[in-house]
C-alpha cells in the first residue's frame, strides 16, 4: 500500500465510519481506472494533443476532478515554457461524460463524510480528511503512472496532476513520476533551442540595425 494511505490505513480496526470509507473509497478506484483508461483510449488518435492535465477539486465537501488537453494548435506561442506548461493556459477542458461514474462515486463520499473530513469550526481539513485527501491524489497519480506504463497517453507527452488556485505536493511528485523520460527531455531540449535562436535572431537583427 502506497505510504500515503498508512494514516487512514491505521484507523481501520478502530473505527466503523472509517471501514465504510474504505469500503467506498475502493469502489471509486476501480471505477476512476476504467474510465480513465477509456478516456485515454478516446483521445489516442488526435495528433494535436501534446499535454493532459488532471485537476483534483480542493474542497474535500464538494469532491470531483476536471480533466485538461493541451494542443498544438490552440498554443497562441508555441515556444513559450509558461503557456505550454500550465494547464490553465490551454482552455482545454474536457466534458465530464467519460467519468460518469467515478464522479458519481466521489461526490457521494464528500456528502457522505463531510463531517469526518472537515472540521467546520475551522473550516480546515481534520486528521482523517488530511490523510483522505493524500491518498485520493496519490491514487489518481497511480492510475496515470499505469496507463502510462501501457502506453494509452500515445502522443502526449507531458503529463501532470495540477490546480488553478491550490498548491500541493502531488503537483511535484506527479510532474517528477509522469515526466522523467527522455521523450520528455527531448521535447523540452527542443522547445528551449527554438527560444534560444528566436532571441538571438532578435539580438543579431537589433545589432545590424545599428
Amino acid at each position: 500500500m502506497n505510504k500515503n494511505a498508512n494514516q487512514l490505513q491505521r484507523d481501520l480496526d478502530l473505527d466503523p465510519e472509517i471501514r465504510e470509507l474504505e469500503s467506498d473509497f475502493q469502489l471509486w478506484k476501480a471505477a476512476f481506472r476504467d474510465e480513465l483508461t477509456a478516456h485515454l483510449a478516446a483521445l489516442q488518435c488526435d495528433n494535436d494533443l501534446f499535454g493532459f492535465a488532471l485537476e483534483p477539486a480542493e474542497d474535500l465537501g464538494n469532491l470531483h476532478f476536471i480533466t485538461c488537453v493541451g494542443r498544438e494548435s490552440a498554443l497562441e506561442d508555441r515556444d513559450s515554457l509558461p503557456q505550454r506548461f500550465s494547464h490553465v493556459e490551454w482552455r482545454g477542458f474536457l466534458p465530464p461524460k467519460d467519468f460518469e461514474k467515478s464522479l458519481q462515486y466521489l461526490e457521494d463520499i464528500g456528502k457522505k463524510y463531510h463531517d469526518l473530513f472537515i472540521d467546520s469550526a475551522y473550516s480546515e481539513d481534520t486528521k482523517v480528511g488530511a490523510a483522505f485527501r493524500r491518498r485520493l491524489y496519490s491514487e489518481m497519480l497511480e492510475a496515470m503512472l499505469e496507463c502510462d506504463r501501457r502506453g494509452d497517453f500515445r502522443n502526449i507527452w507531458f503529463k501532470i496532476i495540477s490546480f488553478s488556485d491550490f498548491n500541493h505536493s502531488i503537483q511535484l511528485r506527479s510532474f517528477l513520476r509522469l515526466n522523467c523520460n527522455w521523450r520528455f527531455l527531448t521535447n523540452c531540449v527542443c522547445l528551449v533551442s527554438k527560444r534560444l535562436g528566436s532571441f538571438m535572431g532578435k539580438i543579431g537583427r537589433r545589432v545590424g540595425e545599428h
